[in-house]
């Protein structure tokens, strides 16, 4: 019986198309009249590869606490939620969402031959929308999974997936990894500060998922970056998503992204 050698890596929906800036965009395009967001941050940072840098480097995993003018973290949190859990609202923000890196290795995995990528999504409408991109469109339907179904039949995907990359080092997706009991598996964390505990290519490994993924699985946790930090230093726009209609794609907050790639 031949011996199935394909790589197959899941990628986190999250860690492969960046909603927190979605999340910006929406908020400098339409909601320039409410008054809990900090306008004078948002217009600082209003340069597309200002505006994904300021996001990579922060600290806090709540991208609205970069933007507001509250201080009450439960408040801004039920915010962030209303941009995730309302239906007419996220959609309005993945159309603003920009591919990351991870994208680009994807596409890669094509050229390689012998990877075939799946994506861990949490919603239809994120199913919708990575359609509208031409890498998105050559993974097969059957390798676009619902986090939930992890969840719920483990056994059927403990033998499929030989890497992971995800944006948080908890949550959700992770738990559902965890829960597979994959043994000697190698994990890939988004490298941003909230992540890691020790600075940038470290990840903290304090939390319950990652005693299960790294004690009990004994798998490896490393970091990965998610943008290329040096165009982000030398002010070329990273891996930016283009926009219908607008002769100047380097501003956040211009019409919705076209999806095209």
């Amino acid at each position: 019986m031949k011996t199935d050698t394909t790589y197959k890596p899941v990628f986190d929906f999250q860690i492969v198309f960046d909603t927190d800036f979605g999340i910006m965009s929406l908020i400098s395009a339409e909601m320039k009249d409410i008054d809990i967001f900090n306008h004078k941050w948002i217009s600082e940072h209003s340069v597309i590869k200002d505006m994904i840098k300021a996001l990579y480097e922060r600290k806090e995993r709540n991208p609205l606490i970069q933007c507001t003018l509250s201080d009450d973290t439960k408040e801004i949190d039920e915010l962030y939620k209303s941009f995730i859990e309302d239906e007419e609202y996220y959609a309005k923000v993945l159309e603003r969402s920009n591919p990351t890196e991870m994208y680009n290795l994807i596409e890669r995995c094509f050229i390689m031959g012998d990877v075939s990528p799946y994506i861990a999504y949490e919603s239809d409408l994120e199913l919708k929308f990575m359609k509208n991109f031409s890498i998105c469109n050559r993974i097969p339907e059957s390798n676009f999974v619902k986090v939930n179904d992890i969840l719920m039949y483990p056994k059927r995907y403990s033998s499929i997936f030989n890497l992971y990359y995800c944006k948080h080092n908890e949550g959700k997706l992770l738990e559902a990894l965890a829960s597979l009991y994959s043994y000697a598996k190698t994990f890939y964390i988004a490298d941003y500060p909230f992540n890691n505990d020790e600075g940038p290519g470290t990840v903290n490994l304090n939390n319950e998922t990652m005693e299960i993924i790294v004690g009990v699985n004994r798998s490896l946790v490393r970091s990965i970056d998610i943008y290329n930090r040096e165009l982000l230093e030398t002010g070329v726009n990273p891996n930016i998503i283009t926009y219908e209609d607008d002769d100047d794609d380097s501003y956040i907050g211009g019409p919705k992204a076209n999806g095209v790639r």
